[in-house]
């Protein structure tokens, strides 16, 4: 069996790469908290279940590497995990533009 290695700068990029390496453009995607790990964890079994990948944000700031992504992804809808605590609406405003 073949492996592949997918390792990021940091988690966001790291989330970034393992979206691109499995998974075509898509209607959805999940957005949650890389600070807080019991969203990602809730977040990734509902966003795979939505047919799409789960990148990761600051709470305050949409991290580069995953605003890269979801610009490359064009998708739909992006389902934001954890609430105002966990992702601003800061960060919500940029991913409406």
């Amino acid at each position: 069996a073949s492996t592949i290695k997918l390792v990021g700068s940091d988690r966001f990029e790291t989330a970034a790469l393992v979206g691109e390496e499995f998974f075509e453009p898509t209607q959805h995607i999940g957005l949650a908290s890389g600070e807080r790990f019991p969203d990602a964890l809730v977040a990734a079994a509902d966003s795979f279940n939505r047919g799409g990948p789960l990148v990761l944000t600051r709470a305050t700031q949409l991290p580069s590497a995953t605003e890269q992504f979801i610009d490359m992804m064009s998708p739909f809808r992006i389902t934001i995990y954890g609430g105002s605590a966990a992702v601003s609406p800061g960060v919500e405003a940029a991913l409406a533009n």
